[in-house]
C-alpha cells in the first residue's frame, strides 16, 4: 500500500479514500479499431499541474526518455456516435521519473487533493495540443508516464472548444501493462509503485473511469500504440472540473 501513512497526505487517503470498501471496477472502453460503438467517457478531476496555452504539435517527447507510445484518440457526440471535427485536445503526462514540466521544482512532492501547484520553471516536455480532423481524430505521440505520490501511471485529458471546457478525464494503463513498463529502463531505476489501480483515488473516485482505458498495440520492444474512442455529451451542460491530483 502506500509508503509513510504518518505523512499528512497520506493520512487524507487513507482516511477518506482507502476506507472505502474498494469493488472491483469495471474498464470497458472502445477503441475505434474494433468498432463504431461509442459510451460516455467519465470526467475526472484536472490535477494541480495543467497549463494552458500548450504547443499545437503532435510529438511532445521534447528529450524524454522512455517507451514511446503513439496515442491516437476518436473525439465522438456519444448520442449517435458521430465524430466531432474542430475541437482542441490537450495531453499532458509525467516523464519516466513521475515528473511533470512546468513543475520539476516539485520532485515527487505531496499535494493535498484540491491543491493547486505553482509553476517551478517554462520547461515544456510531454504537453501538446491538437485539433481534431473530420474523423474526429487526433494523434499524439508521448512517452508512457511513471508513477509519482499517490498516482499511478495515467495520461491527462483536456477537450475545449473555443471557451467551453467538453471534457477533462484522465487515461489509465492495466495493472499487468504497468508492470512489463516499470521492468525496463528507465522506469526501473526507482523503486516499484507503492500505487497501483486498486489503491488509486481518482479511479476510486471515479469508479474506475468509465471509457478511459485504450487499446494498446506493441509495435516494438519500446514503442506501444494506443487508441481509444472518447465519447462526450456535446449538447451536454458543461462544468468546471473539480482540481485534485
Amino acid at each position: 500500500m502506500f509508503r509513510d501513512m504518518n505523512n499528512p497526505c497520506n493520512q487524507w487517503v487513507k482516511k477518506n479514500i482507502l476506507k472505502q470498501q474498494y469493488n472491483e471496477f469495471c474498464i470497458v472502453s472502445y477503441s475505434f479499431e474494433d468498432t463504431d460503438r461509442c459510451l460516455l467517457t467519465s470526467s475526472t478531476s484536472e490535477g494541480p499541474f495543467y497549463l494552458k496555452n500548450s504547443m499545437i504539435r503532435k510529438d511532445v517527447r521534447e528529450d524524454q526518455y522512455g517507451v514511446d507510445l503513439l496515442l491516437r484518440l476518436r473525439v465522438v457526440d456519444v448520442k449517435g456516435c458521430r465524430p466531432i471535427c474542430g475541437l482542441a485536445v490537450d495531453i499532458w503526462n509525467s516523464n519516466a521519473c513521475g515528473v511533470y514540466s512546468g513543475f520539476s521544482g516539485y520532485e515527487n512532492s505531496s499535494f493535498a487533493p484540491g491543491q493547486i501547484a505553482v509553476p517551478t520553471d517554462h520547461k515544456t516536455f510531454l504537453r501538446g495540443r491538437q485539433f481534431t480532423d473530420e474523423n474526429g481524430m487526433v494523434e499524439f505521440l508521448t512517452i508512457i508516464p511513471a508513477w509519482y505520490h499517490l498516482r499511478t501511471p495515467h495520461i491527462h485529458i483536456k477537450i475545449i472548444e473555443g471557451s467551453k471546457e467538453i471534457l477533462t478525464t484522465q487515461l489509465f494503463f492495466p495493472q499487468e501493462f504497468t508492470y512489463e513498463i516499470e521492468s525496463l529502463p528507465p522506469y526501473n531505476s526507482r523503486q516499484l509503485s507503492p500505487y497501483i489501480n486498486e489503491n488509486d483515488f481518482v479511479l476510486t473516485l471515479s469508479h474506475g473511469v468509465q471509457g478511459g482505458w485504450p487499446k494498446f498495440t506493441k509495435w516494438g520492444e519500446r514503442y506501444y500504440m494506443g487508441t481509444l474512442t472518447i465519447g462526450v455529451d456535446y449538447g451536454g451542460t458543461l462544468f468546471p472540473s473539480e482540481k485534485s491530483n
